[in-house]
């Protein structure tokens, strides 16, 4: 699927993982870990696991992917329950995530379309968690229809440390 011209965006893409090429697959992986905000150790399987991606290229260059993940079930339940929300959990069917954008096509609103994009092919029910200290995030998908759920809770990340985390629902 395709769009063009939206926030002078040239080509949108929006495909399964099992129809990207192993060059796309590891495009997404390098732009993603640029944010420095997943797990790299399981950021590839986490890649061909989702049920969808997203990749804005500018000038045949990637700008910008986001995915709706399939949420693991246990990862999904502890989010849930760490949030205060735990009977909510088997509610949702996927999770927004693995969204980057190049910090040269920042401003251009891909984040927020890419998004949109998902959202739009997809009838699951979403979820997101979002780092508290990334106000940006946050908002952007304030925008999108996402309200916050639950409370703040402690993430942890091998190599980042501890910081929280938000879970917002669609």
């Amino acid at each position: 699927m395709k769009s063009s011209n939206e926030a002078n965006l040239q080509d949108v893409r929006i495909k399964p993982p099992s129809e990207c090429t192993d060059e796309e697959i590891q495009s997404f992986f390098n732009l993603v870990k640029k944010g420095g905000e997943v797990n790299i150790n399981t950021l590839e399987a986490g890649i061909r696991r989702a049920r969808l991606l997203a990749f804005c290229y500018v000038n045949q260059k990637l700008a910008g992917v986001a995915a709706l993940k399939n949420a693991d079930r246990g990862y999904q339940n502890n989010v849930f329950e760490r949030a205060g929300e735990p009977k909510l959990a088997e509610k949702f069917q996927s999770e927004i995530g693995y969204i980057y954008t190049g910090e040269k096509y920042r401003g251009r609103h891909i984040c927020p379309i890419l998004v949109q994009h998902l959202m739009n092919n997809s009838a699951d029910k979403i979820f997101s968690t979002v780092r508290m200290k990334n106000k940006h995030m946050i908002k952007i998908i304030r925008k999108l229809g996402f309200h916050q759920i639950g409370h703040k809770f402690v993430g942890k990340q091998q190599d980042k440390g501890r910081y929280y985390v938000q879970l917002f629902i669609k």
